[in-house]
């Protein structure tokens, strides 16, 4: 998704950079609210929350029944 972000910039900006104050805020907030999405949904999928049904074998970078070394 990030990817096509930086597409579809390069084309109607002209870079990755610059451009408007909305494109550079809508930019901003659409990048930052993709990671808060990733770094919720690793949380719930560490913690087991939602039961095993919701995920269906997804991960969101945490392999399955790694446990912590540093928890005992």
């Amino acid at each position: 998704m990030c990817i096509v972000v930086l597409l579809v910039r390069r084309w109607k900006v002209g870079g990755e950079l610059g451009g408007s104050r909305n494109g550079r805020v809508g930019s901003l907030v659409f990048l930052c609210m993709l990671w808060f999405i990733y770094i919720i949904m690793s949380v719930l999928q560490a913690y087991d929350v939602g039961g095993k049904d919701i995920w269906a074998g997804l991960t969101f970078g945490i392999q399955p029944g790694v446990k912590c070394p540093y928890k005992q």
